[in-house]
């Protein structure tokens, strides 16, 4: 499926939550089918065409079309290509700002991961210079570890080893790695096993901090990840609807809370079919700072304009709801200060030249 291109009102936009595997098209998907002679006709979750599929009664189905994805990514080049091109289409929509989710370890199998990683960043931080010296689009890249794999937390240290090697080797490009989060099937793992992950990312490595939580399991869930040294944002959150103390941590906490609708709405179509089944409208209400995100574009078929569209046409969200999300995700980007501050007076000169009353406030570095 083609992604859709939507820009309600022409408002600047902003991807706090992609991942970079899931940024593949299904027409990306066919072409390096195409490029190492896979089968599509055969494929167990992935149909001819390069669109996506798994079972909605499964959860950790979805997970196995995801790592389907990341298995014809074989080639730091092919991360790139997909990346690129991605930024380009978020630019052309009106997206300023991005945030891209990524391992780095694409195809990992055995040996010694420190080259693996260095050269999938080295083509991802590529990506995100070309497409900004194309469009003006900026993006930085969040590390993420997967809180399901067998590796565990010596598996997520493995990681900010391999990003520390970077570091030392590449500066130039390692600026673009600012923050860590965690990611991956919550049935699997609680986060509590990644405290000391965490501590080092935040407190030694100086990385922003987020989490995945409470999109599949209880509002305990989110607890346990408002624990971990460093978080400021939460990806999903669904379950706070059900724990007002959690609300009022989120709230009182100023974290931010990643809001993916598509994503939600395509992987658990019984759960929310209506809008008022989906809590983003309950969290603005309450005063929730919230950022839209297209989470795995590719693999649901949309893109951060057509969560911004959603947003209004199917959530009922003003121009000055969706502005305070895009800028949202500037506040509390992984990004430094300089880039936030001048992001957010563009941001600022929008609201006043089209006449969208905004606190001054929303437009503050927190």
């Amino acid at each position: 499926m083609t992604l859709k291109n939507h820009n309600p009102l022409f408002v600047p936009l902003a991807d706090c939550h992609i991942h970079a595997n899931a940024m593949a098209t299904d027409e990306d998907v066919e072409r390096l089918a195409n490029k190492y002679s896979v089968d599509l006709s055969r494929h167990a979750h992935i149909k001819p065409g390069g669109k996506r599929f798994w079972n909605p009664e499964d959860h950790s189905s979805f997970h196995d079309a995801y790592d389907a994805t990341v298995a014809l990514m074989r080639t730091p080049e092919d991360l790139k290509d997909v990346a690129k091109h991605a930024l380009i289409r978020a630019s052309a929509e009106g997206c300023i700002y991005a945030e891209i989710l990524a391992s780095g370890l694409n195809n990992y199998r055995v040996g010694d991961p420190m080259p693996v990683f260095e050269n999938n960043m080295l083509a991802l931080a590529s990506a995100i210079r070309e497409a900004g010296e194309e469009t003006g689009i900026v993006a930085f890249i969040s590390l993420t570890a997967k809180r399901h794999l067998k590796s565990g937390a010596a598996g997520a240290q493995q990681l900010l080893d391999a990003y520390e090697f970077m570091k030392n080797r590449h500066p130039e490009s390692a600026y673009y790695i600012t923050g860590f989060n965690m990611a991956g099937n919550e049935e699997h793992a609680n986060t509590d096993i990644f405290t000391d992950v965490f501590d080092r990312a935040h407190n030694r490595l100086g990385l922003g901090c987020a989490c995945h939580a409470g999109e599949v399991r209880s509002a305990d869930d989110i607890w346990t990840a408002l624990e971990l040294p460093g978080i400021s944002r939460i990806g999903h959150a669904l379950s706070a609807a059900h724990d007002p103390a959690v609300m009022r941590a989120l709230k009182e906490r100023h974290i931010l809370v990643e809001q993916l609708l598509t994503l939600n709405e395509t992987i658990f179509p019984k759960i929310y079919r209506r809008p008022e089944d989906h809590p983003i409208r309950r969290f603005h209400d309450e005063g929730l700072d919230i950022g839209l995100g297209s989470d795995d574009p590719g693999m649901v078929g949309n893109s951060i304009g057509g969560e911004y569209f959603k947003a209004t046409e199917k959530y009922g969200f003003s121009p000055a709801a969706l502005l305070s999300f895009t800028a949202n995700s500037v506040r509390y980007a992984f990004a430094p200060t300089a880039i936030k501050t001048k992001l957010l007076a563009k941001l600022q000169k929008f609201a006043a030249d089209n006449g969208i009353l905004m606190q001054p406030e929303n437009f503050r570095v927190p």
